[in-house]
């Protein structure tokens, strides 16, 4: 065995050994540091966010004239977490939207996606600070595509589900030491296994979907003490 790999087999166990020890001495120092926090540890979160889009675009173009474009979307979601560690909560979340869009063809799109999530908050302020957010989830898609051809209307239904990530960045403002204002801005990056229906045609297809999408949402973080329980 010659001298390098020698010392990469030392090297990586006296590595791997600092960075235990520094990560649990950063721990330490942040306890102390967040005793008086909303958000030290062992306390809980609980969070409710939302966010309503409404869209009424009216265009012009020399082939079909005037042409409308509506769109409207809701989405609401609900999280929970408890500080394992000083400004940082580990917990389970749930979120829920629907959307229409009417111009050519009429769709409707129905979304549900459920998980676990991490939260770090970069501040120390009893006022508010930023926050990191991600998290694994498992999502599903119902959508139903009405759409106008030749005057026939074909009607198709999409059914999907997979798996997926997110990760965004937020703001808690702190009205007291217990209620705040919460705001983000997050990807959620979903793969979907989905079948098509063709129900006009009467035919059935398989196909997976890479969905991309962003999420703004505004709400209010209750901050539930320790000692509560």
């Amino acid at each position: 065995m010659n001298y390098p790999e020698i010392m990469k087999r030392i090297s990586i166990p006296i590595l791997s050994l600092l960075t235990v020890c520094f990560f649990f001495s950063s721990i330490k120092a942040q306890d102390k540091d967040s005793l008086d926090l909303p958000y030290k540890k062992g306390n809980w979160l609980a969070a409710m966010s939302g966010n309503l889009s409404s869209i009424n675009l009216n265009a012009f173009n020399s082939s079909s004239g005037g042409t409308v474009n509506l769109s409207n979307e809701y989405i609401f979601e609900v999280s929970s977490g408890h500080f394992l560690f000083p400004k940082v909560a580990l917990g389970l979340f749930a979120n829920a939207s629907r959307s229409e869009s009417r111009r050519v063809s009429n769709i409707i799109t129905e979304r549900f996606s459920i998980g676990p999530f991490v939260r770090y908050y970069i501040g120390k302020s009893e006022k508010g600070s930023l926050f990191l957010l991600g998290g694994l989830l498992y999502g599903q898609i119902a959508e139903t595509n009405e759409v106008q051809n030749s005057g026939t209307t074909e009607i198709i239904q999409l059914f999907g589900k997979g798996p997926g990530a997110m990760a965004g960045i937020g703001y808690t403002h702190f009205l007291t030491k217990n209620v705040g204002l919460d705001v983000s801005i997050r990807y959620d990056y979903l793969r979907f296994n989905t079948e098509i229906n063709n129900l006009t045609n009467d035919t059935r297809t398989s196909e997976n979907i890479q969905a991309l999408r962003s999420f703004f949402g505004f709400g209010f973080l209750i901050i539930i003490p320790e000692f509560a329980f």
